[in-house]
């Protein structure tokens, strides 16, 4: 499947899903705001983990996809905020933090998936795709 079907692939499933999309890299947040908004019908942005957490508590979101080194507050505190509130929350971690201790910890709080920076296209898609479904999957349950 090339890029354009699995988009609408994803769009088709899951268009009106709600997506937070937390980057402290302008440039990156923008162009993934741009192709995140191609798919689903809401996409919130947030700049740092202390926003996102903040954008989290106050709108509903089917999954979110965080960086971990963020200003304010770290993508890995932001997560364990949101899985006290929700601990069944789907979460994508994207970064270049290759860390053990901070990968670890991300899968002690169960995220979801991870994907190294710089993004893959091709690969992200099939994340977001593959999230899609799960979550579709356990809605069904």
């Amino acid at each position: 499947m090339n890029i354009k079907e699995t988009i609408l692939d994803i769009s088709g499933k899951a268009g009106d899903f709600n997506v937070l999309y937390v980057e402290d890299d302008m440039v990156l947040q923008k162009n993934m705001h741009t192709l995140l908004s191609m798919i689903f019908t809401s996409v919130g942005t947030a700049s740092n983990g202390q926003e996102g957490l903040n954008a989290y508590r106050t709108s509903p979101y089917d999954f979110i996809i965080s960086d971990i080194v963020m200003p304010v507050m770290n993508g890995i505190k932001m997560i364990e905020e949101i899985k006290k509130i929700n601990p069944s929350q789907s979460i994508i971690v994207s970064s270049a933090c290759d860390d053990q201790d901070s990968l670890f910890d991300l899968q002690e709080l169960g995220i979801t998936e991870f994907i190294i920076k710089p993004i893959n296209l091709e690969q992200m898609l099939i994340t977001v795709n593959d999230t899609v479904t799960n979550i579709l999957s356990s809605k069904k349950k």
